[in-house]
Formats: C-alpha cells, sequence, structure tokens
C-alpha cells in the first residue's frame, strides 16, 4: 500500500511539474507576441527580448508635409522569431495622400545575449503599396560605432518593386555581439497618387563562435600535429 501510495505520489510530481513547464512555456510565446507601440519603447526606454536577441534604445525622427498619417502611439512593435532567428515587427499605418511627403527615421540597437553567438546578417521585408505615381521606400544600415557594416534597400515605385532585402555583414565570419540599426523609410504621394506602409519584418541571424578554451585545445592538437610531422 505504501509503495502504490509512493508511485501515484511520484506521478503526481511529474505530472505537475509537466504541467508547470507547459505554463511557463505558453507564458513565454505570449511574451513574445505581445506588441508595445514604439512611443511606448522610446518615452519608457523600454526593451524586447527574443530569444537571444535584446532590442532596446528606440529613438525616432519624423519629417513630413501635406496629408500624410503616422502616430508613433499607433505603431506597435513585437517580437517574432522568423523560423530560426529572432527578430521584431512593426505593424500600423504610415500614408502619404497625393502631393505629400512623409520621412520617418527609426534607431534601436541589436544586443547578442548569448555569448558564443554574433550576428551575421540581416533579414528585411515590408508591404509597400502604391497608387498612380507614389512611391515608398526603406533605406537600412547597420552601424557598429560610426562604422557602417551592411546596408539594405527594399521599395514600390512605378518602375519596379522590392518587397524583401538581406544584408550580409562586413565581417560574416566573425559577426557582431551589438549593432546600431537604422531605418529610413520615405513615403511620397507624387503629383497624383498616394503611398503606404503597414508592416515592417526584421530578422537577424547569427553564427555560434567557439569557446576560449575549445580554441586552446584545438591550437594545442594543430601544434602537436605540426611537430610530429617535422619529427617524421
Amino acid at each position: 500500500m505504501i509503495m502504490k501510495t509512493s508511485r501515484y505520489l511520484g506521478l503526481w510530481r511529474v505530472v505537475s511539474r509537466a504541467a508547470i513547464i507547459a505554463v511557463v512555456g505558453v507564458a513565454i510565446l505570449a511574451a513574445q507576441a505581445h506588441a508595445v507601440s514604439l512611443s511606448a519603447l522610446i518615452n519608457s526606454n523600454g526593451s524586447i527580448i527574443v530569444d537571444d536577441k535584446k532590442f532596446s534604445n528606440f529613438q525616432l525622427v519624423t519629417f513630413g508635409s501635406g496629408d500624410y498619417i503616422f502616430d508613433p502611439a499607433g505603431i506597435d512593435v513585437s517580437g517574432y522569431m522568423f523560423g530560426p532567428d529572432p527578430g521584431i515587427q512593426f505593424t500600423g499605418l504610415l500614408f502619404a495622400n497625393t502631393g505629400s511627403w512623409l520621412n520617418v527615421n527609426i534607431k534601436f540597437d541589436v544586443e547578442v545575449l548569448d555569448p558564443l553567438k554574433r550576428i551575421v546578417d540581416i533579414g528585411l521585408t515590408f508591404n509597400g503599396a502604391i497608387i498612380d505615381g507614389g512611391q515608398a521606400q526603406i533605406v537600412e544600415s547597420a552601424l557598429v560605432g560610426i562604422q557602417n557594416v551592411g546596408q539594405g534597400f527594399v521599395y514600390a515605385t512605378p518602375v519596379g518593386t522590392k518587397l524583401t532585402d538581406h544584408l550580409v555583414l562586413q565581417d560574416p565570419v566573425n559577426g557582431y555581439e551589438k549593432i546600431r540599426v537604422i531605418k529610413d523609410i520615405t513615403l511620397l504621394g507624387g503629383p497624383q497618387g498616394t503611398a503606404k506602409i503597414s508592416y515592417i519584418g526584421q530578422s537577424f541571424s547569427q553564427v555560434i563562435i567557439p569557446e576560449p578554451a575549445t580554441m586552446t585545445v584545438l591550437a594545442a592538437g594543430l601544434g602537436s600535429l605540426l611537430l610530429r610531422r617535422r619529427r617524421g
């Protein structure tokens, strides 16, 4: 009877732990899906963490003329996994009516929290749409200090459309622990058209770097191999 009770208690502990893990997993997924406004991120100096990436230090500069729509309180920013790559999404309306223009400059830092990973490339996508001669585009730069280590370009114009781009950073072998991303977003309504953006997606790929101890072992092994070859 005691053994039977013990088995029941053991089973209950396993089930309880599984339930707790499931609840925690749901909470993590919910946290990643939660959106916060761009204005709230800026005003509170807030940050978003997705997997091993931290997005922080958001800044915004805006210029425009004529009849346009842009409200940072109406732009939602959320974490998202683009397959295996962590990233963020911006959702909300940017619009330039006929004879109007809008320029939005968004800046933020991307930092790798895993000490064994480095950022090597960036994915960029948007849903720019135009009517009758309007134009929408994003010029994106990745900076380390004052050095530009990568640039991307997506656009929707009367002569062509490019909705996705892939930035391979300057040092794809060693990668970067932290970069500053600058999005230069421009919408032109033109003499008789309109331009609109309501979605911008951003992903960051990483490479795993060897631990220092691993590098030491590899170096020692290589040195020993060379020494044996010389003796041979």
